[in-house]
């Protein structure tokens, strides 16, 4: 739900629908759901407030390394790259940005999903003009 919320552009509702499933899946020791909703919660930060969220973000998306390194879900890390790229991004440091969502897109054809991969790439041309 968080996910779609943010997808959706409703960042706050986002950000107090990832927060409960971090509540939730805490609660239930489900470290890869968690993980996730850490990532959502940075980036509804990131979009609502941009660089005054800094903190917040950089703290959501260190608990989500920490739970993905825990977890050994590493299929989630093209994802943490991505959610690294948008931080690096809302604070204007595009060469950082750039490097990590090309990580990113490795990653993903990396795991098979290679639509993930397009999707990025497809981003990245956009951003690059």
């Amino acid at each position: 739900l968080a996910e779609a919320l943010l997808a959706a552009g409703d960042c706050e509702t986002a950000e107090t629908a990832a927060k409960e499933a971090i509540m939730l899946s805490h609660g239930s020791l489900k470290g890869i759901y968690e993980a996730i909703s850490q990532g959502v919660l940075a980036r509804a930060m990131l979009r609502r407030d941009g660089p005054a969220a800094r903190d917040a973000a950089e703290t959501a998306i260190a608990a989500a390394s920490q739970l993905i390194e825990r977890t050994g879900a590493r299929s989630l890390a093209p994802a943490l790259c991505e959610w690294r790229a948008e931080l690096f991004a809302a604070l204007d440091d595009e060469v950082a940005s750039e490097r990590l969502l090309s990580q990113a897109e490795q990653g993903y054809e990396q795991i098979g999903a290679p639509k993930q991969a397009q999707r990025l790439a497809t981003q990245r041309q956009a951003r690059l003009g």
